[in-house]
Order: structure tokens, then C-alpha cells, then sequence
């Protein structure tokens, strides 16, 4: 099931932040912030009372960027990615929103696939952005 997200999720929305490399790493901190952002929303996907995964996006229409996005590395490679993001691009368009900008690290294979599998066009790069490695802009127009 994919929902809003809720205080009570955020110990476990932090678990699965840090157990994956390439995560925004706000920690439980950072995530109960943007969970009280009024220009925030963030979607968890739940299973059995677990949640194995969350994406997280602020904005002001029409746009939007996506700014935390992991899943649990025990569920990678399932569909739940997939589930999160066509959930949040339905969250936005019916909101108003008409583009989602992204930045992902160039050596996150998995995540690029799924944004290109997704509509998400590479738009410009910034070097040495990630600790010396390059990230990735992209976007997609909803």
C-alpha cells in the first residue's frame, strides 16, 4: 500500500534511508523536518505494517524536485520503486504540478534506469557535485 507519510513512520523511513548508499542521509532529524514542510510530500509504501520504502518531493506548482527516494535493501529490485515514483508523478499532476526536477549521482545505475524507464531526460551535469563525483539533473515534464 502507498500512503502519506505520518510521524509514526519516521524511525522506520529513517531504517531505510540508511541502509541504502545513495540516499539523501537526513536521518530521522532531517526527514521529521520535511515532513512538517507544508511545500512537502512524502509517500511510503507499506507492507504488512513495514514500511519498505519512501520517496520524498517539495514544490510550489508547477514544480516540483524530487529530493529523498530509497527503498529497503532487502526489497530492491521488486516493483516498489517503480510503485513509489508513478504514485508521486499521479500525486503532482493532480496537484497542479507540471515538471519534476531530480538530481541522481552518474554511478547510481539503478536509479538512472528508473528514471529514464520513467521519463526523466538528462538536462545538465555538475561535476564534482557528490564528494568528486558528477550528479546528474534531470526532469520530466508530467
Amino acid at each position: 500500500m502507498i500512503r502519506h507519510a505520518a510521524a509514526p513512520d519516521l524511525t522506520q523511513i529513517a531504517d531505510v534511508e540508511s541502509g541504502q548508499p545513495y540516499s539523501a542521509r537526513w536521518g530521522y532529524e532531517g526527514l521529521k523536518k520535511e515532513l512538517e514542510n507544508k511545500f512537502a510530500l512524502t509517500l511510503v509504501y507499506e507492507e504488512g505494517g513495514k514500511i519498505l520504502g519512501f520517496i520524498s518531493a517539495r514544490g510550489v506548482a508547477p514544480d516540483c524536485e524530487l529530493l529523498n527516494f530509497a527503498v529497503d535493501k532487502n526489497f530492491t529490485r521488486c516493483g516498489i520503486g517503480q510503485k513509489l515514483l508513478a504514485a508521486l508523478k499521479e500525486n503532482l499532476s493532480n496537484a497542479g504540478f507540471k515538471k519534476i526536477t531530480l538530481e541522481v549521482n552518474e554511478n547510481n545505475a539503478p536509479a538512472l534506469a528508473l528514471y529514464k524507464k520513467n521519463g526523466f531526460n538528462i538536462i545538465s551535469k555538475r561535476k564534482g557535485f557528490y564528494n568528486g563525483e558528477d550528479a546528474l539533473l534531470m526532469e520530466n515534464i508530467l
